[in-house]
């Protein structure tokens, strides 16, 4: 027997009630797993970042010891990033950086082709012809001379090192910097080999992970990549004439 219209419609009715109801309880449910995930994430990022000893910026960057901070490109003026060839990579050294810009091979060693195309960079740019990265060049390549790449990694040993007796490494470097400027932080050597307070040159610079002149970098971050000098190289290596 067919059943009434009325029967039909409030069947009708009773369906599309149930299929309502299972869309909330789907939707209320994506909505529950989504901040789920939130909380994880952000509870795995502070995790991170509390075992690695960095922190984490305004800007929702990571902060590296010293107060360089780290993205995921290069660094260029406004905070900007221009993406690098190794996407993603966030420790980046400043020589790298420079390679980048100079279109070379970013292998972050500094030698003869490199400092070719540095120079011929600042002559085609109306800078003063160098070899040293200097504010106005990092300028004029859109980079930002202000900013402090990270040290680079250290092996175990080295990284030993410079975890050693803060007072004793303060006590080592302040000696070498005696020695070799009289603790002055913006002295170059005759002919400008030699820049800083502990007169760097451009190679061991380049290879502690710096970007622009020794010699005009901040005193904190000139003492950071002399640490990292003392502990990967020994002061015998580094500084023969302090030794």
């Amino acid at each position: 027997m067919l059943a009434a219209p009325h029967d039909h419609a409030a069947a009708h009715c009773k369906a599309s009630l149930r299929r309502s109801q299972r869309r909330r309880t789907l939707v209320a449910s994506a909505r529950l797993w989504r901040g789920r995930r939130r909380r994880t994430a952000s509870l795995a990022l502070v995790i991170l970042v509390a075992g690695s000893g960095l922190a984490v910026a305004s800007n929702g960057g990571v902060q590296v010891p010293g107060g360089a901070q780290g993205s995921a490109g290069t660094q260029v003026r406004g905070g900007a990033s221009r993406n690098s060839l190794h996407r993603g990579a966030v420790r980046e050294t400043g020589l790298q950086m420079i390679q980048h810009v100079l279109g070379l091979r970013a292998d972050g060693a500094w030698g003869p082709q490199t400092e070719h195309a540095l120079r011929h960079f600042q002559a085609v740019h109306g800078l003063a012809v160098t070899g040293v990265s200097s504010a106005a060049t990092l300028t004029a390549m859109g980079l930002d001379p202000a900013y402090q790449p990270p040290l680079p990694p250290l092996t175990a040993p080295a990284a030993d090192a410079i975890r050693g007796p803060a007072s004793a490494v303060r006590a080592e470097l302040h000696k070498i910097a005696r020695c070799e400027s009289g603790n002055d932080v913006h002295q170059l050597s005759d002919g400008g080999l030699y820049r800083g307070r502990y007169q760097f040159d451009m190679e061991s610079w380049y290879r502690a992970g710096g970007l622009g002149d020794p010699a005009q970098a901040p005193a904190d971050e000139q003492y950071r990549r002399a640490a990292w000098i003392l502990a990967t190289q020994g002061r015998s290596a580094a500084w023969p004439v302090c030794s």
